[in-house]
């Protein structure tokens, strides 16, 4: 069981940089790919998304650890 807790750090450290990268599998968003030196560049809502995604990636931490105690 610590071994899932350990991969759940992993994964959480891979979101804490991935906010930027994440892809929108909707296609709604024209705007989603610009350059960063392009006068359409949101980096406001870059720095959320990359927030947003490390959030969702506590929340499963949590939940894993929740599980992890519950087991135990």
């Amino acid at each position: 069981m610590a071994a899932s807790v350990a991969a759940s750090v992993a994964a959480l450290a891979v979101f804490t940089g991935a906010g930027a990268d994440s892809s929108d599998a909707s296609g709604a968003d024209p705007f989603r790919d610009v350059e960063a030196d392009s006068p359409w560049a949101d980096p406001l809502r870059d720095l959320a998304d990359s927030c947003l995604d490390g959030l969702a990636g506590m929340a499963r931490l949590e939940a894993q650890t929740a599980a992890l105690k519950v087991w135990l």
